[in-house]
C-alpha cells in the first residue's frame, strides 16, 4: 500500500519563522516549503483547548506528511506560511487508527469550510456535525490538491470496507518499519499522490457531511482502491473538534 504523498527530503524549521497570513479552502495545496514541492492537501478546520485553557484554531491534514511528532514544522499555502504542525498533535508513524496531523494557524490565517473544484463546482461542508460511520456501499466524495491540478471534477466512489486494516510500505526493504493503521475505510473512488489529507464527505438533503480525510491507495487484483481515515478517529486521537 502506498500512502498518497510525494516523498521528498524537505527542511523542517529549526527556528521560529516569520508568520505570513493566508486564507485557504478545504482540499487546497499545502507544502512544507514555499516553492510548494512535495505537496499534500488541506482536510478540515478544527480547534482544541490547550493546558492554559486557550482555544487553538487550525486545521487537519494527513499525518504521513510530517516526519516527526516532536518538532514544529512550518506549513505553506500558496507560497505563504499558513501555520505549523503542532508538537504532539500528529498520528501516523506510531500506528493507531488514523493518519492525521493538526496545523495551528499563524496570526491572520484562516480556512473556509468549502471545497472548490477545478471544474468550478463548490461544496460547503457542515461544521456542526460529522459522520462517524457509513454503511457498506454508501457513496462518498473526495477532493484534493492533485485532483485539482489534474483538472478533475469531484471524486465519487462507494465504500467497499467499513473497517479496513492497511499496512503502508515505509519506503525501505525492511518490513519491520512498515506502518499499520486500523479501522480505516476502503473505497473505490480515484485518488492520486498529492490528494492525501483532502476531505472525504457525503452529500444529502441536509447538507454535505464530513466523513474523513484521504490517506492512501491499495492495489488489489489489478484494481486501485483508495483509503480514508475516519474523522471520528482523528478527532479522538488528536483531541480536536470541528468549528
Amino acid at each position: 500500500i502506498d500512502p498518497g504523498y510525494n516523498y521528498v527530503l524537505l527542511r523542517e524549521c529549526s527556528e521560529s519563522p516569520k508568520p505570513t497570513s493566508s486564507t485557504a479552502n478545504y482540499a487546497e495545496k499545502l507544502s512544507k516549503n514555499s516553492s510548494m514541492d512535495g505537496y499534500f492537501s488541506l482536510g478540515f478546520r478544527a480547534k482544541y483547548t490547550n493546558a492554559a485553557g486557550n482555544t487553538i484554531k487550525g486545521f487537519v491534514t494527513c499525518g504521513h506528511a510530517f516526519s516527526s511528532n516532536y518538532s514544529a514544522t512550518t506549513v505553506y499555502h500558496g507560497g505563504a506560511q499558513i501555520g505549523y504542525m503542532t508538537v504532539g498533535k500528529r498520528s501516523y508513524y506510531d500506528g493507531g487508527n488514523t493518519d492525521a496531523a493538526f496545523v495551528t494557524f499563524y496570526s491572520g490565517s484562516s480556512v473556509n469550510n468549502s471545497v472548490v473544484t477545478a471544474t468550478g463546482d463548490s461544496y460547503s461542508i457542515r461544521t456542526d456535525v460529522y459522520s462517524s460511520s457509513l454503511a457498506l456501499g454508501s457513496d462518498v466524495y473526495m477532493y484534493g490538491a492533485a485532483s485539482y491540478a489534474a483538472g478533475a471534477p469531484i471524486r465519487l466512489g462507494a465504500i467497499v470496507n467499513t473497517s479496513f486494516t492497511c499496512t503502508y510500505d515505509n519506503g525501505t526493504t525492511d518490513t519491520s518499519d512498515d506502518i499499520t493503521i486500523y479501522d480505516t475505510v476502503l473505497t473505490n473512488y480515484t485518488s492520486i499522490k498529492g490528494d492525501s489529507g483532502g476531505p472525504v464527505f457525503s452529500i444529502s438533503t441536509t447538507g454535505n457531511v464530513l466523513c474523513g480525510t484521504q490517506s492512501g491507495n491499495w492495489n488489489y487484483n489489478y484494481s486501485l482502491y483508495s483509503i480514508y481515515a475516519k474523522v471520528s478517529n482523528t478527532i479522538s486521537a488528536l483531541g480536536v473538534s470541528l468549528y
